[in-house]
Order: C-alpha cells, then structure tokens, then sequence
C-alpha cells in the first residue's frame, strides 16, 4: 500500500475509533423528548398525509411505580384512541436507564468496524510474515485490545518476526 493509501486507512481508523466511543458515551446526556414524530404517507392521491409516528424507544417498565414492600402494583391506563393511532397498541411505564440508546448504536458500528479494519492489519501482516494464529483470534484481540495489536504490528514490522532460540532461521 502507498503512503497515501497507509495515511487514508490511519485516518479513516482513527475517525471510526473517536466517533464510535464519542456516541457512546454521549448518548446518555443528550436527552430526547417522548412524544412522536410525524411523517407523510400517501392517501391514495397525489397528496401526503401526517401521521404521527411514537418516538419512545428503550426498555420501559411494565408498571408505573416501582414495587416496595407493602405496596400493590400499579398498571398504567389502557392507550387513548390517539396513541394508538400512533402504533403505540400497550402503555407502559417509566425509561429504565433514561436513554433512548439511538446514538450509541451508531457508536457501537463505528467502533466494531474500527476494530475491523485492525483485524485486517494484523491479518495481512500474519499471514505476510507466516506467523501462526486465526482470524477469529485476530478480531478478538483487536476488539479488547485495538491498541496493543497496532503496537504488536508496529513492532513486528519494524524488528522483524522474533524466533524461538532453539529454532534457526531458514532462508
């Protein structure tokens, strides 16, 4: 590869990697309101017509208060006719975990294939130097350790494959 194809992947790389754990970690203190969004659908004519779509995505609970001893549980109230022309066919309670959980998706796809394109690294350059190992293994280590297996790569680019001393080289 070029040095400007080598300085386009380390570029890509490093936006895959600071974007991923940026939406990640943000996603929780960005607060989106529940409510709905509206989008237009076809009626038939050359017209669109809004339809209110719910927006409340997450995991909820099913009752609306939490259980505490001598306490009995308590069910929200059956949807209006508006929230289910919404889609909305259950009620439910309060968010766990008060995130809507859409941009650390994106986070998490953003940082799997950062960890992709590092187990292509290390693969081409194992199989380059014939060094044994699997690309199962490969995508493991890139996933828990990214850093270290750059660094691995680095070094066993730079100082060459290191051999057991009871082992001579062939050439």
């Amino acid at each position: 590869m070029s040095n400007a194809g080598n300085t386009i992947l380390i570029i890509v790389a490093g936006l895959l990697f600071y974007a991923g754990w940026f939406l990640i970690i943000f996603d929780g203190p960005i607060h989106v309101d529940d409510g709905y969004i509206t989008r237009g659908v076809p009626n038939g004519t050359y017209n669109l017509v809004e339809k209110k779509y719910s927006s409340r995505y997450g995991h909820f609970h099913r009752t609306a208060n939490e259980w505490k001893e001598g306490e009995t549980l308590v069910y929200p109230k059956a949807p209006t006719d508006e929230e289910k022309a919404m889609g909305m066919g259950i009620t439910v309670g309060d968010r766990q975990g008060g995130t809507h959980q859409q941009l650390a998706v994106f986070g998490w796809f953003f940082y799997v294939a950062f960890c992709c394109l590092v187990t292509v690294v290390r693969t081409s350059t194992r199989e380059t130097l014939k060094i044994p190992g699997s690309l199962f293994e490969d995508f493991t280590v890139a996933l828990f350790f990214p850093g270290n297996v750059l660094r691995q790569v680095d070094e066993v680019l730079t100082d060459g494959k290191r051999l057991p001393d009871n082992v001579s080289q062939k050439e």
